[in-house]
């Protein structure tokens, strides 16, 4: 049978890797004063960080509804027989609840809540599409992938709290002393939520990616060689490259792929963020 797997577009891919994998992509509004865009389509991060620039406000974000993943689904099945749709962590995004609702209307589609987001949930779309080639039955690939889900190494470090603290995610006293002290958080996916790390990194930001990499191998040794992401928000590509020689050093993954976060995920976190993100051999 042919699956077509589906995502939404914090999936934070490239064309290039869209269309290697074969995912097809739903996506979300962002909401610029009184224009709705979509992102990805006709809106993307320099328009964001143009419009905060401008306006010193924040875009918003909406979910993609129940009524418009019913009609993306309906396309696909019209190319397939079944569709496996990698949703955003649903206590981050009303996505998954949406897809959900729209596929309870239809036969053949699947939702699974991946738990995490930008490319964390493209690790499972990707396992996904392996474990597919490879002839594996859907209801064992949504098994495989939901038991992957606590394993799915996916955080950042953030260079500035300014969109953090204009979407009330941290204190004006926080973001007075990170800008003083030059701290430097780290997000932590745990359990559908992004967190902040008890650990904090200090220092600039050559120092931070590279203690950033470091205190990711030291907690996750033996990943899953298969592939990782570097995913960032318009780093400094300096910066992206000390990030790519850690990895390269410390670890041992067999495809490193770097990505620019789309615009869902640029709104919450701004400028210089960077992750890399894998599937951990062991619940994180």
């Amino acid at each position: 049978m042919k699956t077509i797997i589906s995502m939404d577009s914090t999936m934070d891919l490239t064309p290039e890797l869209v269309k290697q994998f074969d995912i097809r992509v739903v996506p979300l509004t962002i909401i610029l004063g009184d224009k709705d865009y979509e992102d990805g389509i006709t809106v993307t991060p320099p328009d964001i960080f143009a419009y905060v620039e401008k306006t010193g406000i924040l875009p918003k974000t909406s979910a993609v509804s129940s009524y418009a993943f019913r009609e993306h689904f309906e396309k696909l099945l019209k190319e397939c027989d079944q569709v496996l749709h990698v949703s955003i962590s649903q206590h981050l995004s009303a996505c998954w609840q949406n897809a959900t609702l729209a596929a309870s209307e239809l036969k053949n589609v699947y939702v699974v809540d991946g738990g995490a987001l930008s490319t964390g949930t493209s690790l499972l779309a990707m396992k996904a599409r392996d474990l597919l080639d490879a002839g594996t039955d859907i209801r064992e690939v949504i098994r495989i992938l939901e038991g992957l889900v606590p394993n799915d190494q996916t955080s950042f470090v953030v260079d500035k709290l300014e969109y953090l603290y204009k979407g009330g995610r941290c204190s004006g006293l926080t973001l007075l002393g990170a800008n003083l002290l030059k701290i430097h958080p780290i997000l932590n996916m745990q359990e559908g939520y992004l967190k902040p790390a008890k650990e904090k990194l200090r220092g600039n930001m050559d120092k931070v990616v590279r203690n950033y990499i470091e205190y990711l191998h030291e907690r996750y040794p033996t990943p899953d060689r298969t592939r990782a992401f570097i995913t960032h928000t318009e780093m400094d590509p300096e910066l992206v490259e000390i990030a790519k020689r850690a990895t390269r050093e410390l670890f041992d993954f067999e495809t490193v792929y770097e990505t620019m976060a789309g615009s869902t995920i640029t709104c919450h976190c701004g400028k210089g963020t960077l992750g890399l993100l894998f599937l951990n051999d062991k619940p994180v």
